[in-house]
């Protein structure tokens, strides 16, 4: 800080203080209550995409402000919870159908740099700062944080395998041994489990 993020109708906040931080970040994700993509039709999407010549699709399933879009049991921070979610849809498992129905692949994009969690910018997220794609402190001082964080993470991965047993798993930043290591490795025979021909590609390292 001082930082001046967009907003809704490419308004401009002028945050200067930590109290204005926890409010600004406490209002984007309050937008969630908000969601409901009226016009989201999954099935024109994938026939669209299959006349195209796509042969997948790469979802991102959750990106670095850590809202799930499945309905997850790990956080409540998640499609679900949305006005869409409450009406018994989701998009990435409406998607998964539509384009699995037209014979193409589907892929989870997964960013394990989750902004909104108390194990990434710990101790709060909502008024912690740090760099874009890591935590805000090093894993090696402060291991039991950090293995909360890589829990939390796994098990997510888990989730997504159990619901939707993604073709593909593209997992972004923070998996760069030894600073930032997820332990993704644990996670391998899981997504195996789930799919045998599971691709895993991994940005910014891979797993030691």
């Amino acid at each position: 800080m001082p930082c001046s993020p967009r907003g809704p109708n490419n308004s401009v906040a002028h945050i200067t203080t930590t109290a204005e931080l926890k409010a600004h970040r406490q209002s984007y994700a309050a937008l969630a209550n908000s969601f409901d993509p009226v016009d989201f039709d999954p099935q024109s999407m994938a026939k669209l995409a299959k006349a195209a010549g796509f042969q997948y699709l790469i979802y991102t399933t959750v990106h670095c402000d850590g809202f799930i879009n499945w309905p997850s049991n790990l956080t409540n921070y998640n499609i679900k919870n949305t006005p869409h979610g409450k009406k018994g849809r989701g998009t990435f498992s409406e998607l998964v159908k539509a384009f699995r129905a037209e014979g193409l692949k589907v892929g989870a994009y997964v960013c394990p740099s989750m902004w909104n969690n108390d194990t990434y910018w710990a101790p709060d997220a909502l008024t912690s700062t740090g760099p874009v794609c890591r935590p805000n402190y090093l894993p090696a001082s402060k291991p039991a944080t950090w293995s909360q964080f890589t829990s939390f993470l796994h098990g997510l991965v888990r989730e997504l395998v159990t619901l939707y047993q993604p073709d593909t798993f593209w997992f972004d930043c923070s998996n760069s041994p030894p600073n930032t290591d997820t332990h993704l490795e644990a996670v391998i025979d899981t997504i195996r489990s789930g799919n045998p021909d599971a691709v895993i590609n991994i940005r910014g390292g891979m797993w030691s």
